[in-house]
């Protein structure tokens, strides 16, 4: 049974959502340089404690797989979101992320041969859809280099997630979110003298543990383990919750105005989903039932 899945990918779309406030708030004390530094410092002292206590090795063997994995999916992709987040409001950052599903499913049909059928093909355009409703009318000054750096951001997780499935099933989850980070703090290391710390007020101490524990670490390592279990282009249709939460948190935390078409949006993400969903438990089904007949 894949709910296990579900489950995990749902979660991760939550503690991913909520991160993008975190980062804002994070950008206002140090540069998005200083942000991504301490994020991977703190990660790495959180990997290394979960190595001890789980009794695991550093992986080996498949070293340039996960260097090219940290590279793009820890190193230049937080790098460039973190910059994206800069000079955009969260929600716009969060839009141009629910384009995430179709870079994967494209980039997974392609390297990878994972199957797409009717109801993925028909739900990315019209969730995404949803999503522009979510962040239509959202306030504050975007900037046309921040949507670049974004973009380019979902471009190099749809290379990490490719990447990273030829590591799944041979090293935990644990091991390759481990790995992933260590590589992306040595990565950042050389680039600490242009770290610019503005201010340093607890609330920017509270959201540097947040992103440095949540993203990279838990949220990481239950999408590994989405990825593993209900395959690349599903894990990638959770993407669109995001948004959704990241407009639900800025309305709460930056007292941003709740608006009709954000209600609409958030509801034909939350439907479309659901539908392909429930299409792929049904499948599931269907063909558990024909094993067991066999």
């Amino acid at each position: 049974m894949k709910i296990k899945g579900y489950i995990a990918a749902t979660a991760t779309s939550v503690l991913w959502g909520v991160s993008f406030i975190a980062t804002k708030v994070a950008l206002s004390g140090l540069n998005p340089m200083g942000v991504m530094l301490i994020k991977f410092m703190i990660s790495s002292v959180m990997f290394s404690a979960l190595f001890s206590i789980r009794g695991e090795e550093l992986p080996r063997k498949d070293i340039k797989w996960f260097v090219l994995s940290a590279f793009f999916g820890s190193f230049a992709y937080f790098f460039l979101e973190g910059s994206a987040i800069n000079m955009l409001n969260a929600s716009s950052a969060s839009l141009i992320l629910a384009t995430e599903p179709v870079v994967i499913m494209v980039m997974s049909y392609f390297f990878v041969g994972e199957r797409m059928n009717w109801i993925k093909r028909i739900s990315i355009p019209v969730s995404i859809l949803g999503v522009w409703l979510i962040v239509k009318g959202s306030s504050g000054d975007d900037s046309i280099l921040g949507y670049v750096l974004m973009f380019s951001a979902v471009l190099c997780w749809g290379t990490f997630v490719i990447i990273s499935s030829r590591l799944n099933g041979k090293y935990s989850e644990v091991q390759i979110s481990g790995m992933q980070s260590f590589i992306a703090l040595l990565l950042y290391l050389p680039l600490i003298g242009v770290v610019e710390i503005y201010d340093f007020s607890i609330e920017h101490i509270l959201s540097l543990l947040y992103i440095g524990i949540v993203p990279s670490g838990i949220a990481l390592f239950l999408y590994l383990y989405s990825l593993k279990t209900i395959g690349n282009s599903t894990t990638s249709m959770f993407i669109n919750f995001v948004p959704v939460v990241t407009s639900i948190i800025g309305i709460l935390y930056l007292g941003e105005t709740l608006l009709l078409t954000k209600v609409i949006g958030g509801l034909v993400v939350i439907t479309v989903i659901m539908i392909s969903l429930y299409i792929d438990l049904k499948e599931e089904n269907r063909l558990t039932k024909s094993k067991e007949v066999v």
